[in-house]
């Protein structure tokens, strides 16, 4: 059963909530520029690797936590360095390419790691 609504709250949450959140937070702390940076950075960045594994052992809905893992997972490589350019870029000087580059190869290591443990 195709379910759109859970899909797009849980992204839009993950990736227009959180950052804005990062944001907020840093900006309500008046953290200083370094720590905002990285405050934001972590929050631009999508956090679900053990999210299907909490929803197993919370009784939670598996299926919704695995799609939502695979959607972030696959966009991270153009909207983490889109959101770290635009939320933190005047601050620290972000290189979007090679960011891209860098999560496209820790994704592709992890996809070829699962897929030869699969086999």
């Amino acid at each position: 059963c195709y379910r759109p609504r859970p899909v797009l709250a849980g992204y839009a949450s993950q990736y227009i909530a959180k950052p804005l959140l990062g944001l907020v937070v840093a900006k309500a702390f008046r953290m200083p520029e370094v720590f905002a940076s990285g405050f934001i950075l972590t929050a631009c960045v999508a956090g679900a690797q053990l999210s299907s594994y909490a929803s197993y052992l919370s009784d939670g809905d598996v299926a919704l936590s695995i799609v939502l893992t695979s959607l972030s997972t696959i966009t991270s490589v153009i909207v983490t360095p889109l959101l770290t350019g635009l939320l933190i870029g005047s601050v620290v000087p972000v290189d979007g390419i090679a960011m891209a580059k860098s999560i496209l190869q820790v994704s592709h290591v992890a996809l070829m790691s699962l897929m030869h443990m699969c086999t």
